[in-house]
Parts: C-alpha cells; sequence; structure tokens
C-alpha cells in the first residue's frame, strides 16, 4: 500500500516529535524530584508523551472520508445513456 503525500508528512513529523521528545535534554527538564499525584514528574511525562504520539499515529492512520473519495473518482456514463446518445445521432441525420 502507498501511501500519500500527507499521510508520508504526517509519519516524518510524528516520527520527529517522538525522537525529539525522548532526547536527554528534555528529558532532563523533567527529570526533577516534584511529584504529582504522587507520581515522579519524569514518570508523568514519558507516559502521557507516549500517549500524546499513539494519539498523533491513530489520527495520522485514518482512513479519508467517503465524500473525498468520491470526488476523484471520474463518473462513467451508464449504457443507456450511450444508447439515447447514439440513437439521437442517428435521429438528427
Amino acid at each position: 500500500m502507498q501511501r500519500t503525500g500527507r499521510k508520508k508528512e504526517w509519519a516524518i513529523f510524528v516520527f520527529c516529535l517522538f525522537f525529539l521528545g525522548i532526547t536527554p535534554p528534555v528529558l532532563m527538564v523533567f527529570d526533577k524530584p516534584t511529584l504529582v499525584f504522587s507520581f515522579p514528574l519524569s514518570f508523568l511525562y514519558l507516559y502521557g508523551f507516549w500517549a500524546l504520539v499513539i494519539v498523533f499515529i491513530a489520527i495520522g492512520a485514518r482512513k479519508r472520508q467517503m465524500h473525498d473519495a468520491a470526488k476523484m473518482q471520474m463518473p462513467t456514463p451508464s449504457n443507456d445513456t450511450i444508447l439515447n446518445e447514439s440513437l439521437g445521432a442517428e435521429d438528427a441525420k
């Protein structure tokens, strides 16, 4: 399955966001002896960031809506339309 341009861009964005979010300088910002609801701040950051990345992946993995796909398809004439057009062209001669 080939990805469209937007899906590729989204996947690259999510990868870069994840990579930047787990780099040591960012982790050191949250590595403090502070407790929030009796959990260490670094623990909450890592699990919260992980959940956010999963949400972004789910958003990127969604299928397009049907009305978007229908706009891309060219309508094809039915057999009745082709038959009527050919009969009309002969009658005009």
